[in-house]
């Protein structure tokens, strides 16, 4: 092992010790809601998706986060977040996500929550603000309605 490997290493574990501090710190609390009370009503749990990098991200997951059911960290790697849990629960559970994430992450997202028949119900480019320079996607994945409803088996 070289030396520029550790380092990284040591970056990726404090970068993902950061971002689960993160999520614990959005996650809602005391009046938290439970799949199973989800499931029982039927209505559609919000999982929302954060990259903890942009102040934008950050705060469009904390506005939110008292409806979430979850807040994911983008920089965890989503696709494995998906097929190690969500996919069970999305199963299980109706569910629609959002964010305001890189576009890649939305890509991710939408073809992962594809699986169970959710589709982007809307997506928009949002210019950051604070200097980046970068163009992040707001956007929501949830169950199709209309007409769509009927070809989603």
């Amino acid at each position: 092992m070289n030396g520029a490997w550790d380092r990284r290493r040591v970056l990726r574990t404090a970068l993902g010790l950061a971002g689960a501090g993160a999520i614990g710190a959005l996650a809602p609390r005391g009046a938290a809601m439970r799949a199973a009370d989800v499931a029982r009503r039927g209505t559609p749990a919000l999982i929302l998706v954060q990259d903890g990098r942009y102040a934008a991200s950050r705060g469009y997951a904390t506005a939110r986060a008292p409806q979430a059911l979850r807040v994911l960290e983008a920089r965890a790697d989503l696709a494995r977040q998906w097929y190690g849990e969500l996919r069970a629960l999305a199963a299980r559970t109706p569910l629609q996500f959002a964010g305001l994430t890189s576009w890649s992450d939305f890509l991710v997202m939408r073809g992962c929550a594809a699986e169970c028949g959710l589709r982007a119900a809307t997506h928009e480019l949002v210019r950051a603000a604070g200097g980046t320079g970068c163009t992040l996607v707001r956007w929501q994945i949830a169950a199709p309605r209309g007409p769509q409803a009927a070809s989603v088996s």
